[in-house]
């Protein structure tokens, strides 16, 4: 799998920020009404305070996680309470809960994303679909939105889009911090079994891999 063509090089954090709060920023200012995937952790945090902070209208804007724990949303490890908390509660902007009793139709009731930005963990995860988690096979290759996980660290359950949901977006941007993560994708083989391999092989002609090192 050649990756060299899909990967962008920045020198800093700051600066893969600053590209990507203009790409979100442009796509504002091209539609009325923007579906956008974003990735929970402690990595793209700098990224969303400066859209909460920042002059940005968020009013034309529809997020959703690509995962979160199943914890209270006050809980630490909440992607959804981190995004509230950064964004800012009364910011006006949509973000579908994937807590909610009905987020399975609702996902199935958007058409395309217009953006994903997803993160990958060392051991070749991206949202909560991890290598050794039991219902492995149905995140990867289900037609439903939306899968319950057991598995992951810190283990608590958790929910996530399936790679099914994911495809929907017409972009998508995998954030990859530190070398180590770098080379587990530029050596990734045809045996692997990692889930992002499965990412990568479904999404080649729409991904952009953005690194710093």
């Amino acid at each position: 799998m050649t990756l060299i063509n899909n990967i962008s090089y920045f020198d800093s954090k700051a600066l893969l920020d600053d590209y990507l709060f203009k790409k979100i920023e442009q796509l504002g200012s091209l539609n009325t009404h923007t579906n956008i995937i974003l990735s929970g952790g402690t990595s793209p945090v700098a990224l969303y305070k400066r859209m909460g902070d920042s002059f940005l209208s968020l009013k034309q804007f529809r997020f959703v996680l690509s995962d979160d724990r199943r914890v209270k949303i006050d809980d630490a490890l909440s992607n959804e309470g981190m995004l509230y908390r950064t964004l800012g509660k009364t910011a006006d902007f949509q973000l579908l809960s994937l807590h909610s009793h009905d987020i399975e139709m609702q996902l199935q009731s958007i058409p395309y994303y217009d953006l994903a930005i997803l993160g990958m963990g060392l051991d070749g995860h991206f949202a909560s679909i991890f290598p050794d988690m039991t219902n492995l096979d149905s995140a990867l290759s289900s037609k439903h939105s939306i899968e319950f996980v057991n598995d992951g660290y810190p283990e608590v359950p958790r929910i996530t889009m399936t790679l099914n949901e994911i495809n929907k977006a017409k972009e998508i941007i995998l954030l990859i911090y530190g070398q180590e993560k770098l080379d587990l994708l530029l050596n990734l083989d045809t045996n692997s079994n990692l889930p992002i391999k499965y990412l990568l092989s479904t999404t080649h002609q729409k991904i952009l891999i953005t690194t710093y090192v």
